[in-house]
């Protein structure tokens, strides 16, 4: 394995992806997998080290709602709520 750097910045990764800490876990996901895309590595661990890293991405990925709709989901959860109580009383 010639990027055993990378190990490091892969378990500090994941103590903040545990931790819920996902914008910290994709910073450093991003630069696993930028450093070993450019490398000329053949090494298994360092392809399982990347696709590890790039499987963690994708999961962060799906995990978060982009900012942009927070807002309509919070205007639409209080319109429900209005609604609900208008026709219940």
């Amino acid at each position: 394995m010639r990027h055993s750097d990378l190990v490091e910045k892969y378990q500090k990764g994941q103590s903040h992806f545990e931790k819920g800490n996902f914008r910290r876990a994709k910073l450093c996901f991003q630069q696993i997998v930028i450093e070993l895309s450019c490398s000329d590595s053949d090494s298994m661990a360092d392809i399982h080290l990347h696709n590890s890293a790039q499987d963690y991405l994708d999961e962060i990925r799906e995990k978060n709602i982009p900012k942009s709709k927070i807002p309509f989901i919070i205007i639409g959860i209080i319109l429900i709520a209005i609604l609900y109580f208008l026709f219940s009383c």
